[in-house]
């Protein structure tokens, strides 16, 4: 969930590595308020983890029993709430968060240890980015063993708004620096995608080989 234009940092980022951690703002702080009483707008709702960064949150929800209302109008309520609270602070009505917001259910075939270490190391990433930059540029091709690959991912996101799914392509590649000691932890060389291919892709790819059988034939 990130900061709308103009409004204050939540914090910044603190300490020396590995040791970092975010220096909350008192817009932070109320923010962190309201995310620990999350659980009170409902008792089907439990909250698991979370971390505020600058200039976004992530939190980490359990959602034990059917809700009485859709999950977006608790995550509403909780905007409004930092937008009222923070409002008595600084004196003005305003919107803290952007109108829309980014969710993923986490399914059973996903580790929740992943997911928990993704929120608590946010900020430890943040750090690791400022201090080595070069070890998280973009390029679009990669040379291994002799040669070029040029990989090319579907990501596929959904707007809360329009309930309507986004399709991008994104041709490249994160590239890290050989095994190399970082803050006491080994980086190795890494290329992942997460991302799902659309069906119309699919259909393609399938309608291809297809073809491709029948002509051998």
């Amino acid at each position: 969930m990130a900061k709308a234009t103009g409004i204050p940092r939540f914090g910044e980022l603190a300490g020396v590595l590995p040791d970092v951690y975010i220096q909350k703002s008192p817009l932070g702080a109320i923010i962190e308020q309201n995310l620990r009483l999350f659980g009170s707008l409902s008792e089907n709702l439990r909250l698991l983890q979370y971390v505020i960064m600058p200039d976004h949150i992530h939190f980490l929800i359990h959602v034990t029993e059917q809700l009485d209302k859709p999950l977006g109008l608790y995550i509403g309520m909780f905007k409004v709430e930092t937008g009222h609270d923070y409002g008595k602070l600084a004196g003005v009505k305003t919107t803290i968060f952007e109108r829309d917001f980014y969710d993923c259910i986490v399914y059973p075939s996903r580790s929740l240890d992943a997911v928990y270490d993704y929120i608590r190391l946010n900020p430890y990433r943040l750090a690791v980015r400022r201090a080595y930059p070069e070890y998280f540029s973009r390029v679009n091709s990669l040379v291994v063993g002799g040669r070029e690959l040029r990989p090319t991912a579907i990501c596929c996101c959904w707007t809360t708004r329009s309930k309507s799914r986004l399709s991008c392509t994104v041709p490249t590649v994160r590239r890290f620096a050989k095994a190399t000691a970082v803050a006491g932890c080994i980086r190795r060389p890494t290329v992942a995608f997460s991302c799902r291919p659309s069906s119309r892709q699919t259909r393609g790819a399938y309608a291809s080989k297809r073809k491709s059988s029948e002509a051998n034939a």
